[in-house]
């Protein structure tokens, strides 16, 4: 439960960044600084995707007595 809450702050937390990106790479290239901080956001965001999975998984070998 603990790890779910965190998943979603940390979504909350990658959809904000999203929102205050989204503006400055829509009104001038994403050079320089913006483009160094949009990639970083992506591999943010497969981070976050892949914990997500790990935790389904978790959830998944519980269900399943997985191994102990």
């Amino acid at each position: 439960a603990a790890r779910g809450a965190g998943m979603l702050r940390e979504r909350d937390a990658l959809l904000s960044r999203l929102g205050a990106l989204g503006p400055q790479v829509l009104q001038e290239p994403a050079i320089g600084e913006g483009r160094a901080e949009l990639r970083r956001l992506v591999v943010d965001v497969e981070h976050h995707l892949q914990r997500r999975r790990d935790l389904v998984w978790d959830d998944v070998e519980l269900e399943l007595g997985g191994s102990e």
